[in-house]
């Protein structure tokens, strides 16, 4: 077997194995090739330092194995502003530490294994690896992502991670995801990641299930797709319906051809990906068409033995999660409620995208965000998959006027089984000289259900994130003027509600009992 080098400058030292110490010294000719002959086993082991390829040539052949020693032994390929750093690998590269690509790596059937603790992949070029192996010190330990990445044979998750880093790693038409588990994943920071894991095929007919590189979903269908990109995102998708969430992952599926597709849509996820208090026999699909706006529960059969859940006759695609269809505190989807002042008459303005057995909304009223009143009744459409618009008119007294600096309302959505449910607050200013100095309200407080948090300015945005006692993230929403909390799954404990206003960054901290 042979190993090339070009060496244009610099000294490298191989340590000393099976009775081999190389040593290349400077050469006065930048361009001369050195060929090494492993007479006996085709393996080397470099010194401590790593390798850093300055504008020269390494080809590992078929069969041939390089290690990069430990922890702190890097590989490094670049330019030497000359000549071209290449890297050849048609065998398997044994890393300890990080990978750093400035120039070109090729590689038909060759692997990369990644060991060590904590390491990267990074570089000024994307890299395109053939196979990888994910074998990292312990379960715990990552390899981050900071450049994107590609890999067209096998990635194979044996211990520990890969954390996306807000970066892409592209499977393309032929890379494959083995033996990826709880201990063995890839993914992205859960509110605020933004990588993704991109897929796709040409002409496609999925007629005997796709899954598109063992990503996490299987599609079946006997119809023509045509071009086909999937994209897994991350990022826990939040929806207007009073901050109700998903689980910490979510597809874009696009075809090129979208209609009449008659699939099965399988998405598996991990124990994981499941956001605490969420139940995962309640689970159900749910599709947006708006890039996650707005969201349509789409039901589905779970499986919780094999980890999955399954909806047949979509004839179209979008992008998809899994939520927890009881978590949803309305059965109604809610695309906006908004309330607005004009000298003594305050409008109450709302849409609905679906609805199902409602019979109407309740219109309450308080100065004191303790006793509500009932001013009002609107009907409901009963069952409804179009977007509805309601209003309704406030006239408010002198003695309002006279003795409040504000007014708030809500909407108690009903039933006709007679069960109800309340959406967030809003906050109607009476005083118009009134201090612009942030308050937050926080109630009640302790709740076993619902907690309200209303500013009393109200076309503020909030970031209103929940953290455990022990400073763990486990969700976040934004708000304008007020939100509408669901606790009922979360476990019985204290939380702290950071909500942070996002024009001056001002940070207001509750501590929060959940009964």
């Amino acid at each position: 077997m042979f190993i090339k080098f070009r060496i244009c400058s610099g000294t490298q030292l191989l340590s000393k194995y099976n009775l081999y110490t190389v040593k290349f010294l400077k050469k006065t000719a930048m361009k001369n090739l050195i060929t090494i002959l492993i007479a006996a086993i085709p393996y080397f082991t470099f010194a401590q330092s790593g390798i850093v390829n300055n504008g020269g040539i390494i080809h590992i052949y078929s069969g041939s194995y390089l290690t990069i020693g430990n922890q702190n032994s890097n590989l490094l390929n670049k330019d030497d502003g000359t000549n071209t750093g290449k890297m050849i690998n048609d065998g398997a590269i044994t890393l300890n530490g990080n990978w750093t690509n400035n120039a070109s790596y090729s590689s038909t059937n060759g692997t990369v294994i990644f060991k060590g603790d904590n390491t990267t992949v990074n570089g000024t070029n994307i890299t395109t690896f053939k196979n990888i192996n994910v074998d990292k010190l312990t379960t715990s330990s990552q390899l981050f992502l900071t450049k994107n990445m590609a890999v067209t044979g096998n990635l194979t998750m044996n211990t520990g991670d890969i954390y996306l880093n807000n970066h892409n790693l592209n499977l393309g038409l032929t890379g494959s995801v083995i033996n990826e588990t709880n201990d063995n994943k890839l993914f992205d920071h859960y509110t605020a990641g933004t990588g993704t894991i991109t897929a796709n095929r040409i002409n496609l007919t999925p007629s005997s299930g796709e899954t598109f590189g063992n990503i996490g979903i299987k599609i079946t269908s006997s119809q023509n797709f045509g071009n086909t990109l999937i994209t897994r995102s991350h990022k826990q998708q939040v929806s207007v319906i009073n901050g109700t969430a998903g689980v910490y992952k979510y597809f874009d599926i696009v075809p090129t051809n979208n209609v009449n597709l008659n699939a099965t849509l399988r998405m598996y996820y991990l124990d994981e990906e499941i956001p605490m208090g969420m139940n995962e026999s309640d689970f159900a699909f749910y599709n947006s068409t708006d890039n996650g706006g707005t969201w349509f529960l789409q039901n589905g059969t779970v499986s919780m033995l094999n980890n999955y859940i399954e909806l047949t006759g979509i004839n179209e695609f979008s992008r998809w999660t899994i939520s927890d269809k009881v978590a949803a505190p309305l059965p109604i989807e809610l695309l906006s409620f908004d309330a607005n002042r004009v000298n003594k008459m305050v409008y109450l303005k709302w849409s609905t995208v679906s609805e199902i057995n409602n019979q109407g909304f309740e219109i309450e009223r308080t100065t004191d965000l303790t006793n509500w009143d009932n001013i009002g009744f609107v009907n409901g459409a009963g069952n409804s998959n179009e977007i509805l618009n309601y209003s309704f008119d406030d006239p408010l007294s002198d003695a309002i006027f006279k003795n409040y600096q504000h007014v708030y309302y809500r909407l108690k959505q009903v039933d006709f089984d007679g069960s109800y449910t309340y959406t967030n607050i809003k906050n109607i200013t009476l005083n118009d000289n009134e201090s612009s100095e942030i308050m937050i309200s926080v109630f009640p407080n302790p709740s076993s259900d619902f907690v309200n948090i209303v500013s009393n300015l109200s076309s503020a945005e909030y970031l209103v994130s929940i953290f455990t006692q022990e400073g763990l993230l486990i969700g976040s929403t934004t708000m304008y003027g007020s939100a509408f909390i669901d606790v009922r799954k979360m476990k019985s404990s204290n939380y702290n509600f950071v909500i942070t206003e996002k024009e001056t960054g001002k940070r207001f901290d509750r501590k929060v009992v959940v009964l």
